[in-house]
């Protein structure tokens, strides 16, 4: 049985390889810093189990669990724009918050992480604050897993 430690893990080895983030991390990792300097490594994103459930499969007392891997996805303007907050400048250069969740989903998607998982699907996106200078999404992808 493949544990949620090995998902989680999993997730943030695929986003790390891909460089799109300065910080890949986990969400408690976060939560320990202070307001100031949760924004001073960014792009980053932090990665946390969310939520599984168990369901009969078949006959036999065999079940199957589908899990809710989440992630944190931290982003700010480098200038105080808005527009580049959410969107990636004309250069290329910085990526904006529309760009990163984008790539995510790209990553992850139909992904089974090498593990013995059902292929990622992503769930929701969802954004959990914004300000002038900071963009806080949280993005949720379900698979199952035999146990």
């Amino acid at each position: 049985m493949v544990s949620i430690s090995d998902i989680t893990a999993a997730v943030k080895t695929a986003l790390e390889s891909e460089q799109l983030f300065r910080k890949v991390g986990d969400l408690p990792e976060w939560l320990k810093q202070s307001l100031e300097d949760q924004v001073v490594a960014v792009p980053a994103a932090y990665v946390y189990f969310e939520e599984a459930s168990y369901e009969p499969v078949g006959v036999g007392g065999k079940f199957r669990r589908k899990v809710l891997v989440s992630m944190i996805v931290v982003t700010r303007a480098y200038s105080i724009d808005h527009a580049k907050l959410l969107h990636s400048d004309e250069e290329g250069t910085r990526k904006g918050a529309y760009y990163l969740i984008e790539e995510v989903v790209d990553v992850l998607k139909g992904n089974t992480l090498s593990l013995d998982i059902a292929p990622l699907v992503p769930v929701r996106i969802s954004a959990l604050a914004s300000s002038q200078s900071t963009a806080v999404y949280n993005i949720v992808f379900e698979t199952y897993s035999r146990v």
